[in-house]
């Protein structure tokens, strides 16, 4: 017998007796849904309805798109804690930099390709920062320096240009310590054509204790760059060079252009006196940050002690400016002119 009787339907999950049974019901062929099983259970796939490729199918039934593949690139949000090693091909961070290094407590810190230490005491010395090697072919090499005293942090960038033959111009920036470190670098460049090279000096000041020079950056092309950080201190800058210049802080290698939206004594350039007076120099030695050079003019305010012209305004050659009667002068009620001494 076939029962059709929809309440005479097989045990779900029950206890079955033995005996025989008078109906055969068609509800029999339907398989129970739910299952209970103590051992491994083997499939070629396991198909939850409704189900998409990209979510998994958890322990309880459920499914859920939160978890990580390694086909593709992902994000994942918060902060996760794994207890065992985790090898990568790179490990990148947000705003992460390629002058950074990733530390072991998640922070980040400035990389530093090559360091020394030096212990300054009586007299000024001199310190090689680096060498551009002659010509190989032209692209620049930038490099990057800081100078860590108990005077703050002083810093050197520097740009070394090559032409198709040579080693060509360049472009720096340099901002020096305080009372004591690096207050001043220079570039020497020895040989010529082909064969030009350059040198890197610091110039470190007397007394300015223990300092340590780092090399915090570089540029993607650096087969040019050697002998970084690699000499000890000297106390004379190196002779023999072709050409050389003293990198001031301050220095422009450009056009100078002001351009001021004020309509006052505040627009444009103002220079302030100081104890030993204020000027402008024209024609000064490029290797050096002071002193006179043949040729060069002065136009100048001179301190109150002066006895030439004080608090006047004077137009005279460099060695002029201490010289009596030298130059045209201004007096500093704005009234007498002079030339040479004759008042005009």
């Amino acid at each position: 017998n076939v029962e059709t009787t929809a309440s005479n339907f097989p045990l779900v999950n029950g206890v079955g007796v033995n005996g025989t049974q008078a109906f055969y019901a068609r509800q029999a062929h339907v398989h129970p849904q739910q299952l209970t099983y103590d051992g491994n259970v083997t499939a070629t796939k396991f198909i939850k309805t409704g189900g998409l490729a990209t979510q998994l199918l958890v322990a309880n039934g459920d499914s859920t798109t939160d978890f990580v593949t390694k086909a593709t690139a992902q994000s994942i949000a918060g902060a996760k804690t794994f207890t065992n090693y985790i090898t990568a091909t790179g490990y990148k961070i947000p705003n992460g930099t390629s002058q950074q290094m990733l530390l072991a407590n998640g922070s980040t810190k400035t990389i530093v390709f090559a360091e020394k230490d030096f212990y300054i005491e009586g007299s000024v010395q001199y310190i090689k920062l680096c060498m551009f090697s002659a010509f190989a072919e032209s692209t620049d090499v930038s490099v990057e320096f800081t100078c860590n005293c108990r005077t703050g942090f002083g810093l050197i960038q520097f740009n070394q240009a090559y032409t198709t033959d040579e080693i060509g111009t360049y472009q720096y920036k340099l901002q020096p310590n305080m009372s004591y470190g690096m207050d001043v670098c220079y570039i020497f460049y020895f040989g010529t054509g082909a064969e030009r090279y350059g040198e890197l000096w610091a110039r470190v000041l007397m007394n300015s204790s223990y300092l340590t020079f780092q090399q915090t950056n570089q540029s993607l092309e650096t087969i040019r760059l050697s002998d970084v950080l690699v000499n000890e201190m000297q106390s004379q800058l190196p002779s023999g060079a072709q050409s050389s210049t003293a990198l001031i802080a301050n220095y422009f290698n450009s056009v100078v252009h002001i351009s001021s939206s004020l309509n006052d004594n505040r627009a444009g350039l103002r220079i302030v006196r100081q104890s030993n007076g204020a000027g402008i120099y024209l024609g000064s030695n490029p290797a050096t940050d002071g002193g006179v050079t043949a040729g060069q003019w002065n136009i100048i305010t001179t301190p109150a002690s002066s006895s030439q012209n004080p608090l006047g305004f004077t137009i005279c050659l460099g060695n002029d400016a201490t010289t009596n009667n030298r130059g045209l002068r201004i007096s500093a009620d704005g009234i007498t002119l002079t030339f040479n001494g004759r008042t005009l």
